[in-house]
């Protein structure tokens, strides 16, 4: 790695973690950590680092819609992300991004690289790209879901059996609206990989490309199913009167709705993620 692609790499990840922190979106403590994990994955894979850049954007646009209403109706949405939430929603990545830069540096390699001739470095250049892709598909749709879902008009239905409906912004809650948005976000990471890949000469066949879009797709949509399994069984939602919202601490005069109280949300975050990652990992792996 070269001192003037660690300077570039840098000087993006400051740039984009700078802006964030100016428009709120991020806390001072998640700025930092942002502009951490974006130095490391755009120094060791620029193509995995504009796929961050992607899901940043989308992420912003998507948090920033009708604040008003959603600040009435979930708790402590104003105030940006932390540390712990930008590092539970970009861990998974930054080790993909890494263990991918010491097995095989700067090469560019396609979609599936089955032009290796070793069948176990192929698998694993898959598996690294479909970890990497995988994470952010879930963490796209998670977010996309939930930020386009508690503007949605009625109640969400809780993703547990018999499936009751619940005040928007509880966890586990599902909408059509927020689903059809997570899948939306899901495709973004899926096409952003793509168009970098032919950018870069890395050829990939039509086949491949609407496979790795489709493939985000689905990604997406199972991140987002085990993210509100997890939030509506593992994770705490409860309606505080006084404030006319759903709060995820239990206290005096809270009204349980949903959940133990066993998780945060950047926990859950983190094992949807991962689990979509090493799921579509292992099935690219398969795929050579």
């Amino acid at each position: 790695m070269s001192a003037t692609t660690l300077f570039v790499a840098s000087f993006i990840a400051f740039v984009f973690s700078y802006y964030g922190y100016r428009k709120n979106t991020l806390a001072f403590s998640g700025a930092v950590m942002a502009f951490l994990c974006g130095t490391t994955v755009f120094s060791t894979n620029p193509r995995f680092g504009v796929t961050m850049i992607v899901v940043f954007l989308a992420v912003h646009f998507a948090s920033k819609l009708d604040q008003t209403r959603k600040a009435r109706e979930v708790e402590e949405i104003s105030h940006g992300r932390n540390w712990m939430q930008i590092l539970c929603t970009n861990l998974t990545a930054v080790i993909a991004s890494v263990l991918y830069y010491l097995f095989f540096g700067d090469e560019l390699m396609t979609i599936f690289p089955r032009y290796l001739g070793d069948l176990r470095m192929a698998r694993l250049s898959a598996y690294l790209q479909g970890l990497y892709l995988g994470h952010f598909s879930c963490a796209a749709a998670d977010t996309f879901g939930s930020e386009i879902g508690v503007l949605a008009s009625g109640f969400p239905r809780l993703s547990l059996p018999p499936f009751p409906r619940v005040p928007p912004g509880t966890n586990g809650g599902m909408t059509l609206v927020g689903t059809i948005s997570g899948v939306f976000g899901a495709i973004l990471v899926g096409i952003s990989h793509v168009m970098l890949t032919v950018f870069l000469r890395g050829l990939p066949t039509g086949f491949e490309m609407a496979y790795v879009i489709l493939s985000c797709a689905v990604a997406g949509t199972l991140g987002s199913i085990i993210d509100s399994v997890l939030g509506a069984s593992l994770q705490f939602s409860g309606w505080d009167p006084s404030r006319g919202q759903v709060v995820n601490n239990p206290g005096a005069g809270v009204a349980h709705i949903s959940g133990r109280h066993v998780l945060t949300n950047p926990q859950v975050n983190f094992i949807s993620s991962l689990a979509t990652g090493l799921l579509l990992g292992a099935h690219w792996a398969t795929l050579q």
